[in-house]
């Protein structure tokens, strides 16, 4: 049997590897458009934070890896269209070389690419839209030799990420980050208000300026074609060079009329990955995926959900077991920022109301300390749930210290359906050296009990 599966990322790598343990006889190539494999997206985040040398080390696997594990790899090939009726893809390589390549099944992870306004501008030299390895190596030599004033474009998880990342990495040096948001706060598509308000207040006297409700509308440069200034909703203002962080589009376009598209060009998929052709799967980047809470399908260019949706295709794709069904997904994001430590789950109080959800939450603000401990550490923890029910549907934390690994357990509060008066009574370890003997999580939930909870809006 001839698998054949395009991209070379997250999802690709894992559905290659998961059909040849599933069939260690299968044939199993890899069409990637890039000369490279597994670059992971964050790189230069990677490169700032002193975690690597070299942004071509920001892989996890090798292309003499992967063919040593028994992958074939078709590198710096595009595929053009894919011919359903005769199992066969048109491609063309770097030196404009076309061909066509036969499959028996085919696994879909081409992935996202990243949104590119059209604004007066957009094209400039010093205009950063970065994904891939060869656009990451562009974006750092820009950022080390254009100007001090960078000015990025969204302040979501890959803007603000970003922008710590280049601060952290440069500090020492003279340089101004601007972010300009067009909604009324940070990282809005995963926290509250709260969240947003309390990390732009410990930036302040920092050189971290932040810019919301604005959007960009054009890119302004002098007769050298070098960029002066950005034109906001109602401002302008100074840079030297600008970042593009707006979010990722499926990068579907030569899928049209091979399997059915949804509205936003994503693949229509079933629960088991398996797209309108049952030759094809589908998942990553491309894809929708289903909300625990809402149970509705939306676009998350998650990482996690994409190798999690890659291996059910494969296992669906060879068929050797009972068809495994995807789990829904509960957004769960960690991640640290300036130092402070964000983590996110489910879904956020403003949003609840859109999702026909009466909700009310609990938020505690501590400083974990102990007798025996000389530095503590700050945090907040909110959790959001059902009003009428208390089952939670999300949770966001903020801390000085890392606690990330607490938002894996709330995930799984989200995904069981968990009440807060279960949470409230949770079975957590303690010890004295790490902790303390009641969880934060327990007395997040116990808190709603002992003071108001705010209404959703």
């Amino acid at each position: 049997m001839k698998y054949v599966i395009i991209g070379g990322t997250h999802a690709g790598i894992s559905a290659a590897r998961t059909v040849l343990k599933s069939d260690p006889n299968a044939e199993v190539t890899i069409i990637e458009m890039k000369k490279n494999v597994s670059y992971i997206s964050s790189g230069i985040n990677l490169y700032f934070d002193g975690t690597i040398d070299d942004l071509a080390d920001a892989s996890y696997a090798t292309p003499d890896l992967l063919r040593a594990e028994g992958i074939n790899l078709i590198l710096g090939t595009e595929v053009l269209n894919v011919n359903t009726e005769e199992k066969q893809l048109y491609v063309v390589d770097t030196e404009e070389q076309y061909s066509y390549i036969n499959y028996d099944k085919l696994i879909l992870a081409n992935g996202s690419k990243v949104v590119k306004p059209k604004i007066k501008g957009i094209d400039n030299a010093d205009v950063i839209l970065y994904k891939n390895l060869e656009e990451s190596k562009n974006a750092l030599e820009r950022l080390n030799t254009t100007g001090k004033h960078i000015l990025i474009v969204g302040a979501g998880l890959a803007g603000l990420a970003l922008a710590s990342s280049i601060y952290e990495g440069r500090q020492g040096e003279q340089v101004e980050i601007t972010l300009v948001e067009a909604m009324e706060g940070v990282l809005m598509h995963y926290a509250d208000q709260e969240v947003s308000d309390r990390l732009i207040e410990d930036l302040k006297g920092k050189n971290i300026k932040f810019i919301l409700k604005n959007d960009v509308h054009s890119i302004n440069v002098d007769q050298n074609d070098k960029i002066m200034s950005v034109s906001t909703t109602d401002q302008e203002i100074d840079c030297d060079m600008v970042v593009f962080s707006v979010g990722l589009m499926p990068n579907n376009d030569f899928l049209r009329g091979a399997v059915e598209l949804n509205q936003n060009n994503t693949i229509k998929i079933d629960d088991y990955m398996q797209t309108s052709d049952e030759n094809i799967y589908a998942a990553g980047d491309n894809v929708e995926v289903r909300q625990t809470v809402s149970q509705r399908r939306s676009y998350q260019p998650l990482v996690n959900n994409a190798v999690k949706g890659a291996i059910v295709a494969a296992y669906n794709c060879v068929g050797l077991i009972k068809p495994i069904k995807i789990e829904t997904t509960q957004g769960t994001t960690g991640t640290k920022l300036f130092g402070h430590y964000v983590a996110t789950t489910g879904i956020t109080e403003e949003n609840a109301p859109y999702i026909g959800l009466n909700v009310i939450s609990s938020t505690i603000e501590e400083k974990i300390q102990y007798n025996y401990v000389k530095n503590g550490s700050n945090v907040m923890i909110k959790v959001i749930y059902e009003k009428d029910t208390e089952i939670i549907v999300g949770a966001q934390i903020y801390s000085e210290n890392n606690m990330l690994d607490m938002i894996n357990v709330m995930s799984i509060a989200v995904n069981m359906r968990m009440t807060m008066s279960k949470l409230a009574t949770m079975d957590f370890y303690f010890n004295p050296a790490y902790n303390k003997a009641l969880n934060s999580l327990n007395e997040v939930a116990l808190a709603r009990t002992l003071k108001p909870c705010r209404n959703s809006k």
